[in-house]
């Protein structure tokens, strides 16, 4: 008895058995799979599934823009005093004292102005031939569709 090997006779029957039981698990598992990838995309499903976190989000988010909406109404009347522009007029008149080098410069002349105006159209025009070399033309697009699928 000792050192002997004990062997079991496995029938074709309880292999096909045991596979029919696997394959049902299987199915099992792979049903409970698709089921949640399918509610997972469903975006009514996870608003019901997670109402209180999707409702503090929302009341958070109404809050900001409540917030944003105020401060701007705020900070415009608060320009608009005379008050709040007579400091803005102070301001300025002392960054003119102090520096009057920068109130009045001069216009740039005109051979800069042209040359700035054809480095634009010509950058605009460079990118536009190189947009049109990365991206064919439509039908160009669907004959080569047509070809791949052949």
């Amino acid at each position: 008895m000792a050192g002997e090997l004990v062997t079991e006779t496995v029938t074709p029957r309880v292999v096909e058995q045991e596979l029919d039981v696997t394959r049902d698990r299987l199915g099992v598992l792979l049903d409970e799979l698709s089921r949640r990838r399918h509610d997972l995309g469903d975006i009514g499903h996870q608003v019901r599934r997670h109402m209180v976190p999707v409702a503090v989000a929302a009341g958070v988010v109404g809050a900001a823009v409540a917030l944003a909406i105020g401060l701007g109404v705020r900070h415009r009347r608060e320009r608009k005093r005379l008050r709040t522009k007579a400091g803005h007029l102070r301001s300025a008149l002392g960054r003119m004292v102090a520096h009057p080098e920068r109130v009045a410069r001069d216009k740039p002349n005109f051979g800069a102005k042209l040359l700035v105006a054809i480095a634009s159209t010509a950058a605009t025009v460079l990118i536009k031939r190189l947009g049109e070399r990365a991206i064919p033309p439509r039908r160009q697009a669907a004959e080569l569709i047509a070809a791949s699928r052949s």
